[in-house]
């Protein structure tokens, strides 16, 4: 075997190496995902298992001394005799390092533009924009490096997005102390990306802990700016063996930051949209069409509804104004709220209605919950005097339609406004009697 000066620079070689062992003992062959490449797939290897040209072939090698890695398109030919007999090959190889860590960059931006433009959802916005800037940042052959999105709310930073291959630890929706890293300061400080070779005694406890449970070593922070201001930071670290990423991935990465950050306020504008579109303006209460969308994703398990009026809500508008008509409903619409489950709803359908939906709850329960309610709507006062309300309930069983149990509760609200009614009609006789 014999090869010429371009082959001693891109293989690393004296011109006294023998060109096996040398090989051998400074490089190994891999596959981007770092595995080792087998001698059959190599382009040498095919040619001679197959005894046809392989071409420009994409391989790594990576150095067994420090992990240095490169790109080589090879091509190996056989040679052949008159007679077509085999007696050699030639082997050429063309450093492509940088145009491989070029174009897979180009790829990952390309990939990430199209998945940040694609979603409306929060949360799918941050998955693409954390899982993009690990993969823009790792070099092919290189580990994943680790990436997270910092929300920047005052003085707490909250961990909203985290893609990190290597480890099982977790600290997505963790909350770190603004206070305790000095780098995220500087960064909303000036508005500018920070890179930096990690000493974790000019970190405060919280966060230096963290970087220490990570083995972290490295990092680089990317402010997302809104309105110019730092709303969010990207962050992106190293491990050991891992340098500091390049100026040309610095520079890909704050694409990649104002791609997100455009992403997310279109996300969270379209999120504020469509939660104004199932709010009651007046109360803050879901409306209609929360109640509906709720009802259509009922959890597998018996429910129950409550129907709810407000009684005399007419003459309290009449006699007091509307604007006291529209302060009943507001505070009378907190206090039934503050009585509900989290997995509850309590829903305006207009005017003077209201609807619950109880979680597993059966027809006793939501009999119980109704009283709990109308004693809650006697403890709220007004200058005027104290509201009432007539509620009426019924269950339903796991799967059964909604509309159902809605018409039963209705049934049973209007039973409820009757009997009040004739309780009302009864007091009025008797007091007229005692005069």
């Amino acid at each position: 075997m014999s090869r010429n000066p371009a082959a001693d620079r891109i293989f690393e070689l004296a011109p006294d190496d023998l060109s096996r062992e040398a090989l051998i003992s400074k490089w190994e062959f891999i596959h981007e995902d770092r595995t080792p490449l087998p001698t059959d797939q190599r382009p040498l290897g095919r040619a001679i298992l197959t005894g046809v040209t392989a071409e420009r072939v994409v391989v790594g090698i990576r150095k067994r001394s420090d992990g240095t890695i490169k790109w080589l398109s090879m091509s190996t030919f056989p040679i052949r005799g008159e007679k077509q007999e085999l007696f050699g090959y030639v082997s050429c190889a063309w450093d492509v390092t940088e145009s491989t860590q070029t174009n897979r960059e180009l790829e990952v931006l390309s990939r990430a533009s199209a998945e940040l433009t694609s979603s409306l959802v929060s949360d799918e916005v941050i998955r693409a924009l954390t899982r993009a800037a690990g993969d823009l940042c790792s070099a092919p052959g290189e580990r994943r490096r680790r990436a997270t999105l910092l929300m920047v709310y005052g003085p707490v930073l909250v961990i909203t997005g985290e893609e990190d291959p290597e480890t099982n630890i977790k600290i997505e929706g963790a909350h770190l102390p603004l206070a305790d890293h000095p780098y995220i300061q500087k960064v909303i400080a000036t508005r500018e990306t920070i890179a930096a070779v990690l000493d974790y005694d000019e970190f405060g406890p919280a966060v230096a802990k963290s970087l220490r449970d990570h083995g972290l070593k490295n990092c680089v922070w990317t402010p997302l700016l809104r309105a110019a201001s730092v709303v969010a930071i990207l962050a992106v670290s190293g491990r050991e063996g891992e340098a500091l990423i390049s100026e040309r991935q610095l520079l890909r990465l704050k694409t990649l930051a104002s791609m997100g950050e455009l992403a997310l306020s279109n996300a969270e504008a379209h999120e504020e949209v469509a939660r104004l579109a199932r709010t009651d303006p007046l109360t803050g209460l879901g409306n209609r069409r929360a109640l509906a969308d709720r009802l259509d994703h009922l959890a597998r398990s018996r429910y129950a509804l409550l129907a709810i009026d407000v009684d005399d809500l007419k003459k309290v508008n009449d006699v007091h104004g509307h604007p006291a008509g529209d302060e009943l409903l507001a505070k009378l619409a907190r206090a039934l709220a503050a009585e509900l489950r989290p997995s509850d709803l309590l829903a305006r359908m207009g005017g003077d209605e209201f609807v619950a939906l109880l979680a597993d709850c059966d027809a006793a329960g939501a009999v119980e919950f109704g009283k709990r309610l109308s004693r809650t709507a006697a403890r709220v006062s007004f200058p005027w005097g104290t509201p009432s309300i007539s509620v009426g309930s019924a269950a339903g069983s796991v799967g059964e339609p909604p509309e159902e149990v809605s018409r039963a509760a209705d049934e049973s609200l209007y039973a409820a406004k009757q009997a009040r009614k004739v309780r009302s009609a009864s007091a009025s006789a008797a007091l007229a009697s005692s005069a």
